[in-house]
């Protein structure tokens, strides 16, 4: 799996890099026959290729299982995809170069947050959310940085829960007067 940026000498195409234990396509080619396809019910041939992660399409991973059908119907595997997520999102807050809305967005879902309660939880309103997400406004640096402390924290830092009131009023206080008499 690798991350990959446009190069501009490139043409914009995203090269995938492979790790020195991945498989490659022609390393596994198989006809499964107990594995039929949903759509038509017809056998399935698996083969190892890159495909690019459907939330960040940046990031290639190159070592999914893909089962295709005779009719051409695709069913995608990715092995151990949540460690894989993490590890993406670890790498993304990371890099010193400000995060592009892609980036933001998928973040935002790695928490598990909506639009409107990632905005909740920036402090700002959920149009500005999507005017992130969508490149026409940049995230402050201050926001930035407490969406990649948010993602290096983990799921920790989302237990908290912080309740506001409308109205804050005093704590009574109420002495006992034969415990301050004797002092």
């Amino acid at each position: 799996m690798a991350i990959s940026s446009k190069n501009p000498k490139d043409d914009g195409r995203r090269v995938a890099t492979r790790s020195a234990g991945s498989r490659r396509a022609s390393d596994r080619v198989a006809t499964n026959p107990t594995m039929k396809c949903e759509t038509c019910g017809t056998a399935m041939t698996e083969h190892v290729e890159a495909v690019p992660l459907m939330a960040l399409p940046s990031v290639i991973i190159d070592d999914a299982l893909v089962a295709v059908c005779e009719n051409g119907h695709r069913d995608v595997t990715i092995s151990k995809l949540p460690q894989r997520l993490r590890w993406v999102a670890l790498r993304l807050i990371e890099k010193s170069t400000q995060l592009t809305g892609e980036e933001i967005r998928f973040l935002r879902k790695h928490l598990g947050f909506s639009a409107t309660d990632f905005a909740a939880f920036m402090e700002v309103k959920p149009e500005t959310v999507s005017r992130w997400e969508n490149e026409k406004l940049a995230m402050s640096t201050m926001r930035e940085k407490t969406l990649r402390i948010a993602v290096k924290s983990g799921p920790a830092i989302l237990e908290y829960e912080i309740r506001h009131t409308k109205t804050a009023r005093p704590m009574k206080l109420q002495s006992n007067v034969a415990l301050l008499a004797g002092v």
